[in-house]
């Protein structure tokens, strides 16, 4: 078996090396999914299909939300107005020779909240157990990273472990709504297959993640 696994990366590895494999693909308006946003993903990535694909609906009831709470002075969090369930509207993941996932990345869109900035309407999420306990039950404490480069006014970005699982929880907002990417994975370092595109390559998990939160781009108006 381990035979037959070595000869398959030869194989993919000879395919491949013709090719720049450390690309990144822009997911765009081509793809239905990625209609109201903009994101690199790794070329040798697998677009996976559990995604509920953002509508028009989904955003006119994240806007009817947002208006909510901007008149009703009793919450004191757009999460008390809004579970903070997430729900992915765009994913990708990377897979081993054994076709075992190794990295998941999942984005999904939130209402917004204009009274507060992105570092107090995160930490009013992860203080409260009642918003976070998803969170904490998959992917463990989350700590804020203050110092990343991908922390801004409006971005921040927290790091998250659960025994073996690491994982980063990145958030940025816009005029309007609030997005968040989760990023997992186990190994800082391994080496993803794509049988169907006969692709090999080394990735470095962390890297990765972040290469995907720096080319999100929103394109709600």
């Amino acid at each position: 078996m381990k035979k037959r696994i070595l000869a398959i990366i030869l194989i993919l590895t000879l395919f491949s090396c013709t090719e720049n494999t450390s690309d990144q693909l822009i997911c765009d308006s081509n793809n239905i999914l990625c209609k109201f946003f903009e994101i690199n993903h790794p070329k040798i990535s697998f677009i996976t299909e559990d995604n509920a694909q953002l509508s028009l609906e989904d955003i006119n009831t994240y806007t009817q939300l947002s208006d909510q709470y901007k008149k009703d002075n009793s919450y004191k969090s757009i999460f008390d107005l809004y579970t903070g369930i997430f729900i992915p509207r765009f994913s990708y993941n990377l897979l081993d020779s054994n076709s075992m996932e190794q990295l998941w990345f999942g984005l999904a869109l939130y209402p917004g909240d204009q009274s507060q900035n992105i570092e107090n309407i995160t930490d009013s999420f992860y203080n409260n157990d009642a918003f976070s306990a998803q969170t904490k039950s998959i992917y463990g404490e989350c700590i804020k990273d203050s110092n990343s480069y991908l922390s801004t006014e409006k971005s921040i970005i927290y790091n998250c472990k659960n025994n073996e699982i690491k994982s980063y929880d990145y958030w940025t907002s816009d005029d309007e709504f609030i997005w968040r990417m989760i990023c997992v994975w186990q190994k800082d370092e391994f080496e993803a297959v794509n049988q169907g595109k006969l692709l090999v390559e080394t990735i470095k998990s962390s890297d990765t993640c972040r290469e995907s939160f720096k080319s999100f781009k929103s394109k709600l108006e």
